[in-house]
């Protein structure tokens, strides 16, 4: 009809362009945008000639996509004006495989408490308060590479072709498909800790790995795999994970570091203090009377100054 050819004919230069450059995009891995196209004043004179949904600019974060389209052609400007504003964040494959992130992605968790996440190939991540997950670039292209600061639980989508491999202060953590800890704020090196399956770890990719099974701990530095111990893995190791703070005979200064992570305070510990060994369980309650009960247990006590506790021993305080 005269309808349909009359719409062609009335086609925006820059319309048409928005169009042509969609072929651009298809054909190459990194889309380009055409010399002098104004992508946002092209979708609004494609949202006015079809009846669209107010459209969002293009220049604003998080860009919510309407319920529905009613044209194909807005379809098509919409998604290429959103492919122009910014670099791709994910791979995009026509075989429908797991595609990771083409650039680093860094998770920071929040002081206060666990905080979760999911992998794009379903693996489960828990971090404890203040630390750090780093998806490398390319995850899920034929490896899973991640980098932990701090301390993370994982449970792992198993797959022999793309190994998952956690990196910890140079210390690397391979699953053989399994549940495992890791806590590289140990004094002593990174600590791991099997709750299902297995493992192998290694200080360096130079090394030999050391296989750990269901229950087994190691602790890796520069010099190697230091420590293994069969059997030795505790409910201490991941009740973090679930919120709840365990503790089984650390230092205080380590106990102290802890706190300041998920409280989101100072703690200063005297220094004939720090070396002190205890062992509790706190969940729940405020930083205040977690310390004051530590405090008890060590004949200590403990003086506030704004959000900076300092503990010492009773007696001496100024």
């Amino acid at each position: 009809m005269s309808g349909e050819g009359s719409g062609a004919e009335s086609l925006h230069p820059d319309d048409q362009r928005v169009l042509d450059a969609l072929g651009e995009v298809i054909g190459a891995s990194t889309p380009r945008r055409p010399a002098g196209l104004d992508v946002e004043a092209a979708l609004k004179r494609t949202k006015a000639r079809f009846g669209e949904t107010p459209v969002v600019p293009i220049s604003r974060p998080n860009v919510r996509k309407p319920s529905f389209w009613v044209s194909p052609a807005f379809r098509i400007a919409a998604g290429l004006g959103i492919a122009l504003v910014g670099v791709y964040a994910w791979n995009g494959r026509s075989t429908g495989a797991v595609a990771g992130p083409e650039v680093a992605q860094t998770h920071v968790a929040p002081r206060g408490g666990p905080d979760s996440l999911t992998l794009a190939d379903g693996s489960e991540v828990i971090l404890a308060p203040g630390s750090e997950l780093t998806v490398e670039a390319g995850y899920g292209a034929d490896r899973r590479q991640l980098t932990l600061k701090g301390q993370g639980w994982f449970r792992v989508v198993h797959d022999d072709a793309k190994p998952f491999v956690v990196t910890a202060q140079g210390a690397e953590v391979r699953d053989i498909g399994t549940v495992f800890v890791v806590d590289a704020e140990n004094s002593r090196g990174v600590r791991v800790s099997v709750q299902e399956g297995s493992v192998a770890v290694r200080a360096t990719a130079q090394q030999p790995e050391t296989t750990l099974g269901v229950g087994d701990v190691a602790t890796v530095n520069r010099a190697g795999v230091t420590e293994v111990a069969r059997g030795s893995a505790s409910a201490e190791d991941a009740s973090w994970a679930s919120g709840e703070l365990r503790f089984r005979d650390v230092t205080l200064e380590a106990l102290a570091g802890t706190l300041e992570r998920w409280y989101g305070v100072r703690v200063e510990v005297d220094g004939s203090l720090r070396g002190q060994r205890v062992s509790t369980s706190l969940n729940g309650g405020t930083v205040k009377s977690v310390l004051n009960e530590v405090a008890m247990t060590l004949a200590a006590e403990v003086e506030w100054a704004g959000d900076t506790a300092t503990v010492r021993r009773r007696g001496s305080m100024r």
